[in-house]
């Protein structure tokens, strides 16, 4: 995807591509498992391109102009360059192209124009001057606009079982009993009207939404405990109708291997001490050094939903369609965002904080 000409300009991000590739480490003594290989050079260099136009910010230094790509755009692009190599890899198609492959018929910056929808939550008839680049004649259209944002949600959704792995809480395992930590966490959505049972021919709010901060779908996240991997998220699902215990009964626990447990709060306590470990479980409560630790782990597990949250559509819902249709991008929209946390800790920034498993003993169990 190099430009046809090579350019100074095109030169100099090439330049500053290489000094990012050198920055970032993968810790092979942290995370022993193969990972994910770095993107192409030029197609990170062609995407930083594409987001300094978009952004006005040529004129900018380096450090000042990633700051910026991540306040549009919510994250690098080293990662971006990622998120189409995998979906070029992966070969996934859309419907809205009569199926055929997303990335022979899209342009690298619609896929920013996506990631800006995410991370910017703005309305699409605002959205149009924001993405324009200095070639473009126009602003796009907002059905364009529309059309390829949800394009590459759908890629990026598309990509969770390549990227949320199970098997990847084995990272760094030392053979304890507890290799993930899972908790769920609830983002906000639209209320919608159905018939009301008691009232026929009237509609109702459906209370199987509510929560108190409003109308929300549930999504249980879990997170590796040695190497802060997400592992796991499913979803969503009704807070009215599915509590924490529940949700964890009706998925999770059955991935479990024998005698394998889970770190969480108290909402899976019911659970406990089978499947689930908590600061109120005997042997957490009897160990000071057991009680720091889950209380550091539940602290990461916010850091990490924090990440997820960082991007506006997740904190404000302005969806349409039907309730179905809703829903399901609801649902792309919070898979995409747990994705791309990964994918950027996979390629070597971001990790989550350790957790010091020094001091005490893991109870021990084995495979089979």
């Amino acid at each position: 995807m190099k430009p046809n000409e090579t350019t100074e300009e095109y030169d100099a991000t090439v330049d500053a591509m290489n000094r990012q590739f050198a920055n970032i480490s993968v810790q092979d003594d942290i995370r022993r498992v193969k990972r994910f290989s770095m993107p192409s050079e030029a197609l990170t260099a062609t995407f930083d391109l594409l987001a300094t136009d978009m952004m006005n910010a040529k004129k900018l230094s380096e450090s000042t102009r990633n700051k910026r790509m991540i306040a549009r755009f919510g994250t690098m692009p080293i990662v971006v360059a990622k998120i189409w190599e995998l979906i070029d890899e992966e070969g996934i198609t859309s419907e809205k192209l009569d199926g055929k492959k997303v990335t022979d018929k899209a342009k690298p910056k619609h896929l920013l124009w996506a990631l800006n929808f995410m991370k910017e939550n703005s309305t699409i008839a605002a959205m149009g001057s924001s993405v324009k680049m200095r070639s473009d004649k126009k602003e796009p259209s907002e059905n364009t606009l529309i059309k390829w944002i949800w394009i590459f949600q759908h890629a990026m959704w598309s990509l969770k079982e390549r990227v949320i792995r199970w098997e990847n809480r084995k990272t760094n395992d030392i053979r304890n009993d507890a290799l993930a930590s899972v908790d769920c966490s609830d983002f906000p959505f639209h209320q919608i009207r159905i018939p009301d049972v008691n009232r026929p021919g009237r509609l109702t709010f459906n209370k199987a939404l509510h929560t108190p901060k409003g109308p929300s779908l549930r999504y249980e996240i879990a997170t590796s405990i040695l190497s802060s991997d997400f592992v796991h998220v499913s979803g969503p699902w009704m807070p009215g109708d599915w509590n924490d215990i529940l949700i964890f009964r009706q998925g999770l626990v059955h991935k479990l291997g024998p005698n394998e447990r889970v770190v969480s709060d108290k909402g899976l306590r019911g659970d406990a001490p089978d499947k689930v470990l908590h600061q109120g479980s005997v042997e957490i409560a009897g160990s000071l050094d057991k009680t720091t630790w889950c209380k550091r782990i539940e602290g990461r597990f916010e850091s990490g939903f924090n990440r997820i949250k960082r991007f506006k559509c997740l904190k404000q819902c302005k969806l349409k369609g039907t309730p179905e249709e809703k829903v399901l991008k609801h649902e792309m929209m919070v898979i995409s965002a747990v994705v791309l946390c990964q994918l950027e800790m996979e390629l070597g920034m971001n990790h989550l904080y350790e957790v010091n498993t020094d001091g005490f003993e893991y109870e021990r169990y084995e495979r089979v």
